[in-house]
């Protein structure tokens, strides 16, 4: 019987479970920057975000504007703002307009829109861009060239983060944020349908003043206007007589005169007048013709100057009223007869008539002013200087 021996061999050993300390360092350098990556993600998409917020704003806030203008084509010149902006960095209320209330009010509420000030949390302004500023720019129309008045409207306003680059150079609210890379803008072209005239683009300073003071008709000699010289015709009668406007040349006439003759408006010649200028004859149109915009004051009246509790009654005065100081009437007045004014000046809150011219006006005439009209059955001495003026 043999004895079997068993033979001794090593344990056999398995190998280790798990990470290795280095494995576990390289799996959290790699984890975290994948989270760096994806929170930059998350912060370059709300940025983006935010940028298309404040975009979507600004056209809002852009056309906003535009629809006033649509509504209010005569803002002209009244209401440019290209360098000096509506908004950021600016006072409410301050944007005067003032030949056009209308155009004031479109402003000022366009300014509350750039800043926010119609929607608030607790006393933040929000609803709005971020140092939004607006501009308006008016390019007048050019009969000679065909091309229709324009308005641009702008909305610049603060980015979020730099970008390639802003709005060009001389832009609106170029420069004003540090950057040109944080520049932020929108605009629109805004077409007239035919020319407009703005508030600010008054009639020129008259040369040749006339005034029309009664209601018949009065026989005006021919006239010829030539370069620089600007008739003016004011009051309430009608304008009876022959015009020529050559180039340069211009006609103004105020809405209570009527027109009877033949004009003609020689290319590069003006023609200014409000809405209600009556016009009865022939015209021949080969300049300008100007048309005073709703709500602008061509003609405006200066003060009376009086107190109306120092004013004597007015009412029919009979006979020569011979007046040695200056008077004031607070109703209207008939005079029969001519008053002697002796170079006074006499102040009438309502109308005037005036009955017979003979024998002069005595001392050198005077001044008649009135806040209504002046009617008169004989033709006024040169001596006597007819005004209106507001009570």
């Amino acid at each position: 019987m043999s004895l079997t021996i068993p033979s001794l061999q090593a344990p056999k050993v398995k190998p280790s479970q798990g990470f290795t300390l280095i494995e576990v360092l390289v799996t959290l350098v790699i984890t975290t920057i994948a989270l760096f990556g994806i929170v930059e993600l998350q912060n370059r998409s709300q940025v983006a975000s935010l940028e298309a917020t404040q975009r979507a704003y600004a056209e809002v806030i852009a056309n906003n504007m535009s629809e006033h203008i649509n509504a209010n084509p005569g803002m002209g010149d009244d209401c440019t703002f290209a360098s000096s902006t509506a908004g950021w960095g600016t006072t409410a209320n301050t944007y005067t307009c003032s030949a056009n209330p209308f155009a004031q009010y479109s402003i000022r509420q366009w300014h509350s829109l750039l800043v926010g000030a119609n929607e608030k949390i607790g006393t933040t302004q929000i609803g709005t861009v971020k140092d939004g500023q607006g501009c308006i720019q008016y390019t007048a129309p050019n009969t000679a060239a065909g091309t229709l008045g324009k308005y641009t409207v702008s909305v610049a306003w603060r980015g979020f983060q730099k970008s390639a680059s802003g709005g060009p150079v001389g832009s609106c609210g170029h420069g004003d944020y540090g950057n040109s890379g944080l520049h932020r803008l929108v605009y629109s072209d805004i077409y007239l349908s035919k020319p407009t005239v703005a508030c600010s683009q008054q009639p020129p300073t008259a040369t040749l003043p006339v005034v029309v003071i009664t209601q018949s008709w009065v026989n005006q000699p021919s006239r010829v206007i030539n370069s620089d010289q600007v008739l003016v015709v004011t009051g309430a009668g009608n304008y009876n007589g022959s015009l020529t406007v050559r180039s340069g040349g211009h006609v103004v006439v105020s809405g209570s005169v009527g027109i009877f003759g033949s004009v003609n408006i020689n290319s590069g010649g003006h023609y200014w007048r409000t809405s209600t200028t009556g016009f009865t004859g022939s015209l021949a149109m080969n300049g300008t013709e100007h048309i005073e915009p709703e709500g602008c004051n061509w003609f405006p009246l200066s003060d009376c100057g009086v107190n109306v509790n120092s004013c004597e009654n007015g009412g029919t005065i009979s006979g020569h009223d011979n007046r040695n100081s200056d008077t004031c009437f607070k109703e209207s007045v008939n005079w029969t007869k001519h008053p002697h004014m002796n170079g006074r000046t006499l102040t009438i809150l309502g109308d005037v008539t005036i009955g017979d011219c003979g024998g002069g006006f005595r001392g050198g005439g005077g001044t008649i002013r009135t806040t209504g009209y002046t009617t008169a059955t004989c033709s006024l001495p040169s001596s006597v200087t007819i005004e209106r003026c507001a009570q």
